[in-house]
């Protein structure tokens, strides 16, 4: 069994827990205590522990532990705001059908435009925009 000194005992940062199948070698070479079972854990006295954290991934950890830390500290992040429509780069409104149209990527607006949307349609097909024929 592990003795820790009481001017150690404030540098003890991690957990130190050892389960019985982590014993098994210590049983076998009589170097331990021979009564843990598999599933039974056993944590040394005058460590640290955290419960609940053995399943969740070092990073999620790492992740919460520098949130906590930002937290107290005062430093919050900006919660990220969704725009609810895009807004046409044309006319400066919110890119809703009828008025815009989407074809290949490219946009027609009906407020900005000069030309019908069939004859803007057939430009953009002349330029190679459009379906693709099928390889034979």
């Amino acid at each position: 069994m592990t003795v820790i000194a009481p001017k150690q005992l404030s540098q003890v940062v991690t957990s130190e827990v050892v389960t019985g199948e982590d014993m098994k070698d210590t049983i076998s070479n009589n170097t331990g205590p021979s009564h843990i079972a598999p599933w039974q854990t056993v944590t040394f006295p005058g460590t640290v522990t955290f419960p609940g954290t053995s399943n969740i991934p070092y990073s999620t950890q790492r992740y919460r532990k520098r949130k906590l830390d930002m937290e107290k500290e005062g430093i919050l992040k900006r919660k990220y705001e969704r725009k609810k429509v895009p807004v046409c780069k044309q006319c400066g409104h919110e890119r809703i059908p009828p008025d815009h149209v989407q074809y290949f990527m490219n946009w027609f607006c009906k407020a900005s435009a000069t030309q019908s949307f069939e004859d803007w349609k057939s430009e953009i097909m002349k330029k190679g925009y459009g379906r693709k024929p099928k390889p034979t």
